[in-house]
């Protein structure tokens, strides 16, 4: 709940965060920006590996130099891919059931 909140008082005047993400669902979203980022994160969402190592530091059954930094990268590319999920599925080479199924999936019953 206090989640909600803080996300729902988010104001793009004073906060850099919020105006990152509307930076970057405004280039995204547009015919110029989407051929440009979308290969991007569609090429960074197939490093299956990395995202397996970093679910398993979070998991804590990995202990490797730059854990902490992995996690990281991951919840930023995760909250991209989230964001920009209808624009995603217009880019070549990415299916979200596929990879929901390779990747997240596996993520997730590893942290659990």
């Amino acid at each position: 709940e206090s989640f909600a909140i803080t996300e729902s008082q988010r104001d793009v005047d004073g906060d850099l965060a919020e105006c990152a993400q509307n930076l970057y669902l405004s280039l995204v979203e547009s015919d110029t920006g989407l051929p440009v980022i979308g290969p991007l994160v569609v090429n960074m969402l197939g490093d299956v590996e990395s995202q397996l190592n970093a679910a398993r530091c979070e998991a804590g059954e990995a202990n490797t130099n730059g854990g902490n930094a992995n996690i990281l990268l991951w919840d930023a590319i995760y909250t991209a891919a989230g964001l920009s999920v209808n624009p995603l599925t217009r880019c070549e080479g990415f299916s979200m059931d596929a990879w929901f199924e390779k990747c997240l999936i596996p993520c997730l019953a590893s942290i659990l």
